[in-house]
């Protein structure tokens, strides 16, 4: 497995601060802090890329508000400017060594990843009476400070690698008060050939590749603990295809649908691989 390099010191309040200080930064999809400016050239690339997504009124929104040449961010490049390493939304979710299903918020530690299907927040903590968060909305909006309860997020995300202040949080009343869930070993063997579904198959003659049985048992467990249920079946079908392509939406990558070889390790991320 290839291991990450993260940053180090790495603290839940830290996380907070430093999301905070980017409240205003411009929206743009796939765009990451890290990167520096947004280019044209970039713009282009992700507009060819994801067509459905990166719309010719989307770019154009965009260089209307005078994003291209200013730093952007989306929301999940918005957190990893902070660890060090870029990681999708689905990603996080895969990593995060506590995936908690909460009933309140006020049992959360600042600087909890807050998480739905292809989206991410950093939890502040309550502040003037609410529980806030700071999230890369999207390009009409930019990045804000929002109420938690204005977003129908589902999971809160702690990492491994981040220490958080958990006064509040003592180990017991976590547990008595969420379900609280981790990655574990996938039960099925990893495949060396591309996924796809049947009737693609034909059209790569030359590429090595299964519709079914237990390279795709592998995919679907995968595609599960990265937040995008299926059925571990075996059988590349509709629903399959249909959640990798989120996935692949979710990591900037081309959506067809289709589980390249050397894509394989995107999806399959875990706690462990990452070092500070």
């Amino acid at each position: 497995m290839t291991m990450m390099n993260l940053q180090s010191n790495l603290t839940g309040q830290g996380l907070a601060d430093f999301a905070e200080g980017r409240i205003g930064t411009p929206y743009f999809y796939g765009a990451k802090i890290s990167h520096g400016i947004l280019t044209e050239e970039f713009v282009q690339e992700l507009h060819e890329k994801l067509p459905d997504l990166v719309t010719d009124d989307y770019v154009e929104r965009a260089r209307q508000q005078g994003q291209v040449g200013k730093v952007n961010t989306d929301c999940s490049g918005l957190i990893g400017a902070y660890l060090g390493v870029e990681l999708s939304s689905a990603q996080m979710y895969a990593v995060a060594d506590q995936r908690i299903v909460y009933e309140t918020y006020a049992w959360l530690p600042v600087g909890t990843v807050l998480w739905k299907p292809g989206d991410v927040g950093v939890f502040l903590g309550k502040c003037d009476g609410a529980y806030r968060c700071v999230e890369a909305k999207g390009i009409n909006y930019g990045t804000i400070c929002s109420n938690v309860t204005d977003n129908d997020w589902q999971y809160g995300l702690l990492f491994p690698w981040v220490s958080y202040d958990m006064e509040n949080c003592r180990s017991d009343t976590m547990t008595e008060k969420f379900s609280i869930t981790r990655k574990g070993e996938n039960p099925y063997l990893r495949p060396y050939v591309w996924i796809m579904q049947p009737e693609e198959a034909a059209q790569h003659p030359a590429v090595k590749k299964i519709t079914h049985g237990e390279g795709v048992r592998w995919l679907q467990w995968e595609l599960c603990e990265a937040g995008y249920p299926v059925s571990v079946d075996g059988v590349f079908g509709s629903k399959t295809k249909t959640a990798l392509q989120k996935f692949q939406i979710s990591c900037e990558l081309r959506p067809d649908g289709i589980a390249k070889f050397e894509e394989l390790g995107k999806i399959s991320l875990s706690p462990g691989s990452f070092h500070v």
